[in-house]
C-alpha cells in the first residue's frame, strides 16, 4: 500500500499560461485540504518505474473501477481539482491524482517580468514531456492493477492533461484503459513542445474519448476537429463525446468561480456529462 504523507502547501499564485488560449482562467483558488476527503500517497519506486507523488481519493465501496485525474500545467492543486477527485470516488471509483512535474511553475513571488515569466513556463513544458512524466502515470496503472485489482480505467484531463492523455490511449498495451475524457483539452502542448504528431496518435487510438471544450479553445478540440475526425469511423465512436460549451472560457471546470451562475451551471452539466461517460465506458 501507498505511504501517506503530509498535505503540501498551496502554491503561490501563478500567471496564465502560454499553451492556455488568451482569455482563459488562470490557476484558481486552491481547495482547502481541511474540505478534501482523500489524502497525499507516495507510490513507492519500483525496479523499472518511479516513485509518485498522488492525491488518492477512495469510494465508499470497494470497487474494481479507477479513474486516473492528469492536472493542468498548474499542477495538481490546481483550483478545486483535488474536490473534483473526491467527486469522482463519491461516485464509486478509486480516483488517482497523480502530480508529474519535476518543479513547480515560476510565481509571482519571484518577481519575474512577463518574458521571464513565460520562458519559465515553456521551460517546464520541455522538462515534462512523455519520456519524464509517461513512466509516472505507468507506475499509476501498475498500483491499480497488481494492488487495487482494478479491472477498468478512465483517464480525465484538464488541459495539458489531453497530452498524456493521449499518449496511455495510443498504447496497446494497456488493455485496462477504456477511455478518456479532457475538459478544456489543450492540443496545442503538442506543438509548443514541438510534437506534430497528435493526428498520429488520435489515430491509433481505439477507445471512446470525449472533448469538452471552451469557446475559446482551438477548432481542433470541438465537433469536427481532428479528434473527433481521427474516431469516425471507428467502433469506439458511437460512444465518443464533443461537447463545446459557448459561455464558457478555458479551465471553467476546475477553475472558474461557481459565485457566477452561468459557470456553475455548465461546471455541473459537464460533470454530470463526464460521469454519464465514464458510466457508459467503463464496462
Amino acid at each position: 500500500r501507498p505511504s501517506r504523507r503530509a498535505c503540501p502547501q498551496p502554491p503561490q499564485r501563478i500567471m496564465a499560461a502560454p499553451c492556455c488560449p488568451p482569455g482563459s482562467h488562470g490557476p484558481g483558488e486552491t481547495t482547502a485540504p481541511t474540505e478534501l476527503h482523500g489524502g497525499d500517497v507516495t507510490l513507492d519506486a519500483t525496479a523499472a518505474l518511479p516513485k509518485v507523488s498522488c492525491y488518492l481519493s477512495e469510494p465508499p465501496e470497494a470497487s474494481t473501477k479507477a479513474v486516473i485525474l492528469l492536472h493542468d500545467i498548474f499542477g495538481a492543486d490546481s483550483g478545486r481539482t483535488k474536490a473534483i477527485a473526491d467527486a469522482y470516488a463519491a461516485a464509486g471509483y478509486i480516483t488517482v491524482l497523480p502530480s508529474v512535474f519535476r518543479e513547480p511553475l515560476p510565481t509571482e513571488r519571484e518577481g519575474l517580468g512577463m518574458v521571464l515569466m513565460v520562458a519559465g513556463v515553456v521551460r517546464t513544458l520541455y522538462r515534462n514531456t512523455w519520456p519524464h512524466v509517461g513512466p509516472q502515470y505507468k507506475r499509476v496503472l501498475q498500483y491499480l492493477k497488481e494492488e487495487r485489482f482494478v479491472t477498468a480505467v478512465g483517464l480525465v484531463g484538464f488541459c495539458w492533461g489531453v497530452y498524456p492523455m493521449t499518449h496511455l490511449l495510443k498504447d496497446e498495451e494497456e488493455p485496462v484503459l477504456k477511455a478518456g475524457l479532457c475538459f478544456h483539452p489543450g492540443l496545442p502542448v503538442f506543438a509548443v513542445t514541438f510534437d506534430f504528431n497528435v493526428k498520429k496518435y488520435l489515430a491509433q487510438c481505439t477507445v471512446p474519448i470525449a472533448y469538452l471544450a471552451a469557446r475559446n479553445d482551438p477548432a481542433s478540440t470541438k465537433p469536427g476537429g481532428i479528434a473527433d475526425v481521427a474516431m469516425r469511423g471507428k467502433d469506439a465512436y458511437e460512444k465518443c463525446v464533443f461537447k463545446p460549451y459557448k459561455d464558457m472560457k478555458h479551465g471553467w471546470v476546475n477553475k472558474g468561480s461557481l459565485d457566477d451562475p452561468k459557470i456553475k451551471r455548465d461546471y455541473e452539466d459537464a460533470l454530470q456529462v463526464s460521469f454519464d461517460f465514464l458510466e457508459a465506458t467503463l464496462l
